[in-house]
């Protein structure tokens, strides 16, 4: 690629313009070779990319949609792949931008919001413009679903503690009272999706709020950290997602650790993400049982 071409596609994050490949010296049919042979790719009409462009396929379409719209800004589900936050639920595949002064409106598979930013809230990762991860947050948490809306949350938190005055502020500054049950909910402590969809699950199903990421046993004889406790039940919740077992040493570690939680007297609860995503009831009846045990017991 001539290097001036090179250069404009840098500043926009892979993507360049069919005028700016005029201008570097391309001839229309010259175009049209790169895109017949592979060597360029139409990401949409008059905007380009080398078909080996380090970025993916997601991040070019980012590209191609900021390219077309001057000052837009990567919001919502774009910018939560960008900062890595969990976007869970169905994906509409648009990509989200705020434009602004624009107006909220779908078409070509762009979402455009009406939200105005703070220029504090824009960051740029990997040349794109994108909302912050702070602002990022609140917007999933004005959108999503509240379990998913409280995932993403969670992992904002975990990945960057220092966030969550500012999280709290914007949050003050939305309408309505979704995202401010959210942010009441989240907890930066939880340490997978899985483990935030559970909690507002636990929630859901009135039992009480359990105490998380805590250690079990003392410094003389520790047994490990759990998910959940309820220390004043002697119970311990557990979420097993995939990620926890990568080994049959993991599968076995984990047996010879819930066997000293339960000769240490705690009730040990299971449950999994068919659990958290489809119906919580069969998994909080066991919780229930297990707290009457521990209760009978006594």
């Amino acid at each position: 690629m001539q290097p001036e071409l090179a250069a404009a596609a840098r500043e926009r994050g892979g993507v360049f313009t069919r005028a700016e490949a005029l201008a570097a010296g391309y001839s229309a049919a010259e175009i049209r070779a790169r895109l017949a042979n592979g060597r360029w790719q139409r990401l949409r009409r008059g905007l380009y990319a080398p078909t080996a462009a380090q970025a993916g396929e997601a991040r070019l379409s980012f590209a191609a949609v900021l390219a077309a719209h001057p000052g837009a800004v990567l919001s919502h589900r774009s910018a939560a792949l960008m900062h890595g936050l969990p976007a869970l639920g169905r994906d509409d595949r648009l990509v989200h931008v705020v434009v602004p002064g624009g107006r909220g409106r779908r078409r070509r598979g762009v979402a455009v919001h009406a939200n105005e930013l703070d220029p504090a809230d824009v960051v740029e990762l990997d040349r794109l413009h994108v909302t912050s991860l702070a602002r990022t947050a609140v917007d999933l948490a004005s959108v999503l679903p509240l379990p998913y809306a409280v995932a993403a949350v969670d992992a904002a938190l975990r990945a960057r503690p220092a966030i969550e005055s500012r999280v709290r502020e914007l949050g003050e500054g939305t309408r309505g009272r979704t995202v401010q049950r959210v942010l009441d909910l989240s907890d930066g402590r939880a340490e997978s999706p899985g483990e935030s969809l559970s909690r507002v699950a636990i929630g859901s199903h009135g039992l009480p709020a359990p105490q998380l990421q805590k250690w079990v046993g003392d410094t003389a004889d520790p047994i490990g950290r759990v998910d959940f406790l309820w220390p004043d039940h002697s119970v311990v919740g557990e979420f097993d997602g995939r990620g926890k077992y990568a080994t049959r040493d993991d599968v076995w570690a984990e047996k010879l650790r819930e066997d000293r939680l339960r000769a240490a007297g705690f009730e040990v609860v299971r449950w999994v993400w068919a659990d958290v995503v489809g119906d919580f009831g069969p998994a909080a009846a066991r919780l229930r049982a297990a707290f009457a045990r521990r209760a009978h017991r006594r």
